[in-house]
């Protein structure tokens, strides 16, 4: 490809949900152009169970943001990663789908008396997050989820927006838990794009490396070509 390519093109889920600044899903988070493709049919409970009949609307609007001359694409929900492997076939710019991919690059970094944490929108999904990561990181991660259930979506206020200050307690609280659970956690990983808003407040509280999607879409932008 010779033409010019500039920005990246972000996959969202297919639900009516808000995005606060410092969310992938709001352009104001990032320097750079961000262009934005819905999935159709892509809600939070096909994607989390990896429903394979949706491969086709994710490569189709991942061409989408090809046909736009973005540089790379990402996404806003760590389940993505079900999906990585066939939207990266299909297109033939950078592919980062889902907050997950950073795990073997973050181990790789700590010694290996050392653990990960993820945090993950509900405790329903923690084993659902353990079984989509490479088998060689199962044992060195420990994952909790912020709420009860239902995601973070079952935390959003009444008229669909989100209480930042109620998200922020939560976020750090979790944090700080496992940390205090477990003194081998050297590092914090937010599986969900909500949360990344408050990774500046883990690593305050904590002191610890934190790494969300805006890591991961930041380090893509860097390093993808822009022609």
């Amino acid at each position: 490809m010779s033409e010019k390519r500039s920005g990246v093109g972000l996959l969202l889920l297919d639900e009516d949900e808000p995005y606060v600044p410092g969310d992938p899903g709001n352009p104001a988070t990032f320097s750079f152009p961000v262009i934005y493709r819905k999935v159709p049919g892509a809600t939070v409970g096909r994607v989390v169970g990896g429903d394979r009949t949706l491969d086709a609307a994710f490569t189709s609007a991942a061409m989408e943001l090809e046909s736009d001359s973005v540089r790379a694409i990402s996404g806003c929900c760590g389940f993505f990663v079900h999906y990585q492997q066939v939207v990266s076939n299909a297109v033939e710019i950078p592919v980062a789908l889902s907050s997950l991919l950073q795990v073997s690059s973050i181990l790789e970094a700590l010694d290996d008396s050392r653990r990960l944490g993820i945090l993950v929108g509900s405790r329903e999904r923690e084993a659902t997050v353990v079984s989509t990561l490479p088998s060689e990181a199962r044992g060195q991660v420990t994952v909790r989820g912020v709420f009860q259930s239902g995601g973070a979506g079952s935390a959003f206020c009444e008229d669909g927006t989100i209480d930042t200050a109620y998200f922020g307690r939560a976020v750090v609280g979790t944090a700080s838990s496992l940390v205090s659970r477990d003194s081998s956690v050297a590092a914090i990983l937010l599986e969900t794009s909500f949360f990344a808003p408050y990774a500046n407040s883990v690593r305050a509280r904590l002191n610890i490396p934190v790494f969300d999607f805006n890591t991961l879409i930041q380090d893509l932008y860097d390093g993808a070509l822009p022609s």
